[in-house]
């Protein structure tokens, strides 16, 4: 890249001064037209970068809730004191749904 592309408000892509310089990201561009599919690309990527952050966000978010609910699962008298004597918990899909939600919040929270 030349020292010109390098100015701050200078094109990465060509090295013009960009107009519309200073203003957020994407909102400023460069007015050589031999460039404008490169600002647009980046343009594009920029938008990409910021959509996959909301979704991972999304999917932390989701991942909290999931774990906060297997928390409160195993918070129940029944599961907390290993009694499984009790007709709704005393079955053996609950004592391996059980062993599987303390597996799940371990490897969550890293063994902690």
């Amino acid at each position: 890249m030349s020292k010109k592309a390098d100015a701050p408000n200078n094109c990465p892509g060509c090295g013009t001064p960009l107009k519309n310089a200073g203003a957020p990201i994407g909102d400023d561009y460069c007015p050589n037209d031999d460039c404008r599919l490169l600002v647009e690309e980046i343009r594009r990527q920029i938008s990409s970068a910021m959509e996959a952050r909301r979704r991972d966000a999304k999917i932390r978010d989701a991942a909290r809730d999931l774990l906060e609910a297997l928390e409160k699962l195993l918070a129940c008298p029944a599961i907390a004191d290993g009694n499984h004597s009790e007709p709704a918990w005393g079955c053996k899909e609950t004592a391996e749904a059980e062993a599987f939600a303390r597996a799940a919040i371990s490897k969550a929270t890293g063994g902690e």
